[in-house]
């Protein structure tokens, strides 16, 4: 029973956009005739400027790993948290971390180190994948993912998650992240996320509505008929209160 209500959470947050295997596609991919009514009534969604500072950098120091893998963990990353999440290549000094970024996470290839560290007040974590292989390539790729991921949460300040059986979990040998279902992140845990890291100057981007950003005062020009027409109706606003002539009044009342 329990395990059925995880799977329907997990189903939820995947249709929600939190985590899962469509985390690094856009919305546009998956066009329905609700989404086409919310994008005529908002105008469609926009980060705000200046709201996304900071960044989490990704540093990729081994090669045994496919780069394709970080490049999928890094996306998904950027989406579920709104940070500034890159990816790049580097080395790693393990007396002496190089941090890029605000925080830095290094991927690399060492058997005398753990499969993975953590030195948040440093600002700095690595996952060790000479810890993570497998003979099957499946199992090797999805446990490299499933520990950037548990590294990028602690990192980030989410030590540990409400939700059972959810990363980032308890792992007390490699073989315990098999038993996880995939590297997405839960909500409770990307929820932490923003308090901690801001921080170390890391915050997310706040995404609202196109109306809501004309609304605001900070639209970029319209791209397209329905932010145009957007535009023009809220343009149209009177800026003043409107008053009504003490004589009108006498008359209404």
């Amino acid at each position: 029973m329990r395990n059925t209500v995880l799977a329907a959470v997990f189903a939820a947050c995947a249709a929600a956009g939190c985590f899962g295997a469509d985390a690094g596609k856009d919305d546009a991919d998956k066009p329905s005739a609700g989404r086409e009514r919310i994008m005529a009534i908002t105008g469609g969604r926009l980060a705000k400027p200046g709201t996304q500072r900071g960044e989490v950098a990704v540093v990729d120091c081994q090669k045994s790993a496919d780069r394709a893998w970080l490049d999928e963990s890094v996306a998904y990353f950027g989406k579920c948290s709104r940070f500034k999440v890159t990816l790049s290549q580097g080395e790693f000094d393990v007396m002496k971390p190089q941090v890029r970024g605000s925080l830095s996470l290094f991927v690399v290839d060492d058997a005398a180190l753990p499969a993975m560290l953590a030195a948040p007040d440093d600002r700095w974590a690595l996952v060790n994948v000479a810890r993570l292989r497998s003979d099957r390539q499946p199992f090797f790729k999805a446990r490299v993912q499933k520990e950037l991921s548990r590294a990028f949460a602690i990192l980030c300040g989410a030590f540990a998650t409400t939700f059972p059986q959810a990363l980032p979990g308890a792992v007390a040998k490699v073989e315990d992240l098999d038993a996880f279902v995939d590297p997405s992140l839960p909500m409770d845990v990307l929820a932490r996320l923003p308090a901690y890291a801001k921080a170390f100057g890391v915050t997310p981007a706040v995404i609202t509505t196109y109306r809501n950003a004309c609304l605001q005062g900070w639209a970029p020009p319209p791209t397209n008929d329905v932010q145009k027409a957007i535009w023009d109706k809220v343009h149209a606003m009177p800026t003043e209160p409107i008053r009504i002539a003490p004589e009108a009044k006498k008359v209404s009342d």
